[in-house]
């Protein structure tokens, strides 16, 4: 039987952080066990011990620790990136640390809802790297960690009749609820400390360098919840361009306003396209953001000079 271990990081008296154990309880096991359930935890718990006994009760351990680098750099998205993949190693370190036995490793974002039978489902097809969807309401999540085998960003997935009986697709990268060969990480493979090639995806990348391909089931989903989205979500509210230091426009927001955070590598996108339909060239100018984190706000500068 197929032995696994669950990874995530979770913040302390979070909304779902009750649903985040029962999830996992809940789920259906006839196919395989849950060995242990690891989180790397913000701060320490409280008033949710009975939890973790709860799942202990069923015979499923519970290792739980404090988060090593609590500290980010709010402006850099790399520094960020550098301490997610620190406590996301952190996480799988505690699971491997009682790994006898185990044949496969899930890592699961702590907010998101899922069927009882995802983890069955996805340990059927027997790949060494396989995620379901994800979704927000009605629309793809996660076009960030989701690549296609060119290596670009998908936005959208066709939409698939579970009974049809499609195969996996295999994919350059998946994120949010992957499920791993425990192969992946005795190979030393580990989240890297980058954001754009970096955490899942960098997982993923490396893998195939070993020959562990990766691979989305479109025949399941997972939902991201939309409160938990629309708290992280920062508004553009200006865009001043400037040209040799003179004020050439002044914008009260971009059209696209509503981004993951307040960072250049989220917004050049849309920038770009905003340059592009303003007579400006795409990736033109140094961008400078000024941030209020209070209002979760930003406005951008943009400085371009003349040849």
């Amino acid at each position: 039987m197929k032995s696994v271990a669950i990874c995530s990081l979770l913040r302390a008296g979070s909304e779902y952080e009750r649903a985040y154990y029962l999830q996992i309880l809940a789920l259906s096991r006839r196919s395989f066990s849950i060995r242990s359930v690891n989180v790397i935890y913000d701060r320490e718990p409280q008033d949710t011990a009975w939890l973790r006994e709860l799942l202990r009760s069923q015979g499923i351990a519970v290792h739980c620790a404090i988060e090593a680098t609590p500290e980010r750099d709010a402006t850099d998205l790399d520094d960020r990136a550098r301490q997610w993949a620190a406590s996301c190693n952190q996480c799988i370190e505690l699971a491997l640390s009682r790994a006898d036995g185990l044949t496969h490793l899930a890592w699961i974002e702590s907010d998101l809802s899922y069927p009882y039978d995802t983890m069955e489902v996805l340990l059927r097809r027997n790949r060494p790297i396989i995620a379901p969807l994800v979704y927000l309401n009605n629309i793809f999540y996660d076009s960030w960690g989701y690549r296609d085998g060119s290596g670009a960003k998908i936005s959208s997935f066709r939409p698939v009749n579970p009974a049809s009986g499609d195969e996996p697709v295999e994919m350059r990268s998946v994120g949010s609820f992957v499920v791993y060969d425990i192969a992946v990480f005795r190979a030393g493979i580990r989240f890297r400390g980058e954001y754009e090639h970096g955490l899942a995806v960098g997982i993923c990348e490396d893998a195939a360098r070993i020959g562990l391909k990766c691979f989305v089931d479109p025949s399941i989903s997972v939902l991201h919840p939309v409160s938990a989205w629309l708290d992280q979500i920062w508004r553009c509210t200006s865009i001043q361009i400037f040209r040799d230091g003179v004020l050439q426009s002044n914008t009260l927001m971009l059209p696209d306003s509503a981004f993951a955070g307040p960072y250049e590598e989220m917004v050049r996108p849309s920038l770009d396209r905003f340059l592009q339909e303003t007579g400006g060239a795409a990736g033109a100018g140094r961008v400078s953001i000024a941030r209020d984190p209070v209002e979760k706000t930003f406005a951008i500068r943009v400085d371009v000079d003349s040849e």
